[in-house]
């Protein structure tokens, strides 16, 4: 199985995602901004010097981490998507990284460039997701046939066509669409 077998996350849901996330990143950095800058001549808010390394600190390490740990962001929870590395196992922090270093290549230009490599792309990998080998699927949710639970698929699972149901332990078979 490849995976072209998975189920490829939608450009559109990536890019509600994607707002959602940079939203939200946007607000924490206004927010910071307000707490700890120190007002400018044009009746604003800057930070400069070492007040400004945990907010580049904030960009390198938040997305990643949560990404290698969670394997999605909230923005991906939100839509129902998830990274998987090119196997179809779970992201690594190393393969979020990188898909986070292209970032300002990716989403400059309004995300032209993600959008375009994203919608040319047989699995709609961005830049990053190129780099770091890995895709954007959406999760799946099933019914249990056993004890009828609903049970959402993570990535192997999608990627391997089994899961074992959590309610009644029974390892179940199921076919990606």
């Amino acid at each position: 199985m490849s995976l072209k077998a998975l189920p490829l996350a939608s450009v559109r849901g990536r890019v509600f995602a994607a707002l959602i996330d940079y939203g939200l990143y946007f607000a924490c950095l206004i927010g910071y901004i307000y707490a700890f800058g120190v007002p400018d001549p044009e009746g604003g808010y800057q930070v400069t010097g070492l007040r400004a390394f945990p907010l580049i600190l904030l960009w390198i390490l938040l997305f990643p981490t949560v990404e290698g740990r969670l394997g999605r962001t909230f923005g991906k929870e939100l839509f129902g998507l998830r990274v998987v590395g090119a196997s179809g196992a779970d992201v690594t922090f190393r393969q979020a990284f990188k898909r986070r270093v292209i970032d300002p290549f990716d989403f400059g230009g309004f995300g032209a460039q993600a959008l375009i490599a994203a919608g040319n792309t047989s699995m709609r990998q961005r830049l990053g997701d190129l780099w770091a080998e890995t895709c954007v699927v959406r999760t799946e949710s099933v019914i249990c046939p056993n004890c009828e639970s609903r049970v959402t698929l993570e990535g192997e699972e999608v990627f391997s066509g089994q899961f074992r149901c959590p309610e009644c332990g029974e390892d179940v078979s199921v076919h990606a669409n």
